[in-house]
């Protein structure tokens, strides 16, 4: 079958010149061409991921119901990697800003984005969330989040204890689970006045002192 259709359009371009053949080869096969550049483009896409997301982040910071749509739109990430001279082509910085929720979970993207961010917790990938009090509560609910005074440096700690809150675990007792950080010049920009954004470590983490650290120059002036 193949073979008869090669023969076909070989006869039908035999007579025909140079600028024929490739208006004809143009009409007929473009779209397995552009199909072809597609499948190109997606593998190398895919490759770029893998590589890019195969590298040990130097820090995760997921922002939930931000005013922002993009990390292009602050400097908190670049900024922050520029102080500490991070170079981000071996250990990536990565922002989340694309989870936004309502308290309720009115729709299938609240379901959605609620879901990731408990998947991303609970498999140690977020260093710090910075969200709002019922965010930080229901967080709190699952154990996805660090004690404040063991993971924070005793005078980071002593500097905040006037901004923490507070969550009652049966074992563990009343235990500070996030900071107040809804004033500090860098994250205000970033929401609403209502929002009362918190911030708070990963359980799972293992980059805590990263996390400390991303407090700490978030107090910076």
């Amino acid at each position: 079958m193949l073979k008869d259709e090669i023969a076909k359009n070989k006869e039908i371009m035999k007579d025909k010149s140079g600028r024929e053949r490739l208006q004809y080869f143009c009409y007929y096969y473009w779209k397995p061409i552009v199909l072809f550049f597609i499948a190109i483009c997606c593998i190398v896409a895919f490759i770029r991921h893998f590589i890019e997301y195969g590298k040990e982040s130097s820090i995760y910071v997921a922002l939930v119901n931000c005013n922002i749509i993009s990390e292009e739109q602050t400097d908190l990430i670049s900024d922050y990697v520029r102080s500490r001279n991070i170079d981000t082509t071996v250990h990536p910085a990565r922002l989340d800003v694309a989870l936004q929720m309502s308290e309720n979970r009115n729709d299938n993207l609240d379901v959605a984005n609620s879901q990731k961010l408990s998947a991303f917790l609970e498999s140690g990938n977020i260093d710090v969330l910075i969200a709002p009090d019922w965010t930080i509560e229901s967080c709190a609910n699952q154990a996805y989040l660090a004690n404040i005074q063991t993971s924070l440096p005793a005078d980071l700690y002593e500097q905040l204890k006037d901004r923490l809150i507070y969550h009652t675990y049966e074992d563990d007792g009343r235990v500070p689970v996030a900071v107040y950080v809804g004033d500090l010049q860098k994250i205000s920009s970033l929401y609403e006045a209502d929002e009362n954004p918190y911030f708070a470590i990963g359980n799972k983490t293992e980059r805590k002192e990263a996390a400390a650290d991303f407090l700490r120059y978030l107090l910076e002036d």
